[in-house]
């Protein structure tokens, strides 16, 4: 192998060196970014600032089957949820909530009284249970 070579080489080595530190650096500001507004939502609505306890928090506690719709939409705008108005989709524009928490459907009856909720799973809804 000429020098010509090895500096090619050299050269390659070092930018893939560079590029994967690179990722590595943002993949931790991402969970950094990601913890912090876990924080802001545990603390607005007092619980563990862990995106599991959010997600239970959101599926059992705030989508309770039998809970007005007002009382609803109070609790999720706290999360960071919306609900469109057009249709009873739940949604997020924080790329942080929307992909620990996904996108969310909710039914209600004539009285605005959740009957059903799901989350969207490519183009279906599946049903939302709590243990």
């Amino acid at each position: 192998m000429n020098k010509i070579e090895k500096a090619i080489l050299y050269f390659i080595a070092l930018c893939i060196c560079f590029g994967l530190g690179s990722m590595a650096g943002r993949a931790w500001e991402y969970k950094d970014i990601s913890n912090m507004e876990a924080t802001n939502i545990a603390n607005r609505v007092g619980i563990n600032p862990t995106w599991s306890d959010i997600r239970h928090y959101v599926y059992c506690d705030v989508l309770k089957i039998g809970k007005s719709r007002a009382d609803i939409e109070s609790e999720l705008e706290k999360v960071g949820l919306y609900p469109t108005k057009e249709d009873d989709y739940i949604y997020s524009g924080n790329n942080f909530i929307h992909s620990e928490v996904g996108n969310l459907y909710a039914r209600y009856d004539a009285n605005n009284v959740l009957t059903y909720k799901g989350k969207m799973v490519f183009s279906d809804v599946t049903s939302l249970s709590c243990p």
